[in-house]
């Protein structure tokens, strides 16, 4: 559950979008994950996706969005329409104001995607392990910093969001999804939103990423299908939506496909590793 504060917080977003100019971004706000904002907003009005560049997220985010607005529009004269949230401003100066907003706000935190360069910031998740494991265990593994989800990952890898578990491909897409639904409860729908059925590739994308667990259970697939599939038997891979849902996560990545949550989870500003042996 939420305290107070984390449910208070909400997230300042700069937006681009292929089909548009490379100094055009829409900087706005949502109270909700910006992933699922990002796509209510693809519809008819615009040709291609939205990508998203950076999010701030902060407790005060709707006076930060005023105040870049007032900035970038009043000030600045960026504003490309009056009543849109649209601005004639390249990406990487965007982030700039918003790394010089969250320096001086003590609850803030500016999540980058794709700027290989940009140092993950501090993982949302506590390292629990204690020292002693962890040093016995880099003795056989050398530990690799994912810069960009387009890394090729080599065979056979085992992925970490915290730098302290490793977890196959299989293993870590139901795990993230509970981690990250632990900080950020979403509906089944929103759930489906955010983690859409199209990062699967094939009839593993008609089974889907988030399935409701009734729909496995009734489904006519072979039991050994449902297993290899989703591991629904497994009391501890079924989970709860917000709305009271219980659903399961598809277990079925390829390496092409596992970006997919690897570009999420890095502009979530989770920091991202893999380990092999030495």
């Amino acid at each position: 559950m939420k305290t107070t504060d984390e449910a208070q917080k909400g997230y300042v977003y700069i937006l681009t979008n292929p089909s548009f100019r490379e100094d055009w971004v829409k900087i706005g706000k949502s109270s909700r994950p910006v992933d699922v904002r990002s796509r209510e907003l693809d519809n008819a009005a615009v040709p291609l996706p939205f990508e998203i560049y950076a999010t701030l997220q902060c407790s005060s985010y709707d006076k930060v969005e005023g105040l870049l607005h007032n900035i970038l529009g009043n000030i600045a004269g960026k504003r490309i329409r009056n009543n849109r949230e649209f601005f004639n401003v390249k990406p990487e100066d965007a982030l700039e104001a918003f790394k010089r907003i969250a320096d001086i706000l003590p609850d803030a935190k500016v999540f980058i995607q794709g700027i290989e360069e940009e140092k993950p910031r501090e993982s949302k998740v506590p390292l629990t392990r204690a020292p002693q494991a962890k040093k016995k265990r880099d003795k056989n593994y050398t530990v690799v910093q994912i810069k960009s989800y387009k890394d090729e990952l080599p065979k056979n890898v085992k992925v970490s969001w915290n730098g302290t578990d490793y977890y196959s491909m299989a293993e870590f897409v139901p795990l993230f999804v509970k981690q990250y639904t632990k900080t950020t409860p979403l509906t089944f729908r929103e759930l489906q939103q955010t983690f859409p059925n199209e990062w699967l590739k094939g009839n593993f994308s008609r089974l889907g990423v988030i399935v409701k667990l009734d729909d496995i259970t009734n489904s006519p697939m072979k039991e050994d299908a449902k297993d290899k599939s989703y591991r629904y038997h497994d009391g501890n891979l079924i989970f709860e939506s917000k709305d009271h849902i219980k659903y399961c996560v598809s277990n079925q990545w390829t390496r092409e496909t596992f970006k997919n949550v690897l570009r999420f989870a890095f502009a979530q500003g989770y920091p991202l590793s893999y380990r092999v042996k030495k």
